[in-house]
C-alpha cells in the first residue's frame, strides 16, 4: 500500500511512500468521511517520502476535483467544526500543488498549512 493511515489519540497521521497515485486521495477523502469523529482535531498528510513520479503525476487540476469531491463527500458538520489539516513535503513543486488545493477553500472552517518536516507539522496541530 502506497499509503498507511494511523488513527492516533486526538487526531490522524497519513503517510504516503513511494509512488501516489492521484486517486489515492479520493480514497483518503472516502475514508476521512466515513471515519473522522468528534474526537479527532488534525490530521498530518506526510508527502516527505514520494518519488518524483509522484509530484509530476499530481496537478493543480486534480487536486481542484479533490477539493470538489470533498464538498460532496465530507460530512457538514464536521467540516463546520474547527480542524487542523497539515500537509508535510520539502518539494518546492509538490508545495506549490498543496497551495492550490488550500487556495480553494473546500475546507472554509479548517486550518490548513505546509510544512517541511513532520515534527514542524505535529507542533502547530498540537497549539491551541
Amino acid at each position: 500500500m502506497p499509503y498507511e493511515i494511523t488513527e492516533e489519540s486526538t487526531g490522524v497521521y497519513v503517510r504516503h511512500s513511494g509512488f501516489s497515485a492521484p486517486f489515492e486521495i479520493l480514497e483518503i477523502t472516502a475514508w476521512e468521511a466515513e471515519n473522522i469523529n468528534d474526537h479527532h482535531a488534525y490530521m498530518i498528510v506526510d508527502l516527505s517520502d514520494v518519488d518524483a513520479d509522484t509530484v509530476a503525476a499530481w496537478t493543480t487540476d486534480i487536486l481542484q476535483r479533490v477539493a470538489e469531491d470533498e464538498t460532496v463527500k465530507l460530512p457538514p458538520d464536521y467540516l463546520g467544526r474547527p480542524f487542523k489539516l497539515a500537509f508535510v513535503s520539502d518539494s518546492e513543486l509538490m508545495k506549490a500543488l498543496l497551495q492550490s488545493f488550500i487556495d480553494s477553500s473546500s475546507r472554509p472552517n479548517h486550518d490548513l498549512a505546509i510544512f517541511r518536516t513532520v515534527k514542524q507539522a505535529r507542533a502547530w496541530v498540537a497549539a491551541p
